[in-house]
């Protein structure tokens, strides 16, 4: 018997196999055998599991230096921040009046397409601009 004939005959024992197994498991037996995990918990059973024990995937990971595909994202990134400078200077650039959230007026000079959030927040506190994550700009 050849090396191919062998290997479909063992394919077709395991689908034989395969048709006959039914699932019985519950939600209930599934509750059980959480339950019944050392320390209940899925981190404390994958803590034995590691790359270390199991290799990695793809092969030994080798750090290479100034790789190619830094120079081409570094590229586009360029040309798009360009684009988007281009498309800003050709934007009016107008006087704003920027309003806070306490309904106050910032005495700032602001300027539209120039003047961003975080120079406000830094022009009122160093603390505020360090810790300010959003900015709601209409």
């Amino acid at each position: 018997m050849s090396d191919q004939a062998a290997l479909l005959a063992r394919i077709a024992d395991l689908e034989q196999q395969l048709a006959a197994v039914t699932v019985t498991e519950t939600v209930d037996a599934k509750a059980a055998q959480t339950a019944a995990r050392t320390g209940g918990s899925r981190a404390v059973e994958g803590t034995a599991k590691t790359l270390k024990t199991k290799g990695k995937i793809g092969g030994e990971f080798h750090v290479t230096e100034n790789p190619a595909f830094v120079a081409e994202r570094l590229a586009i990134f360029e040309k798009l921040k360009g684009n988007y400078a281009a498309r800003v200077a050709a934007l009016p650039h107008e006087r704003i009046t920027v309003t806070l959230a306490d309904g106050k007026v910032w005495d700032g000079d602001a300027v539209s397409w120039r003047t961003t959030p975080m120079d406000v927040a830094k022009s009122i506190s160093n603390v505020l601009a360090k810790t300010c994550i959003v900015a709601d700009v209409r």
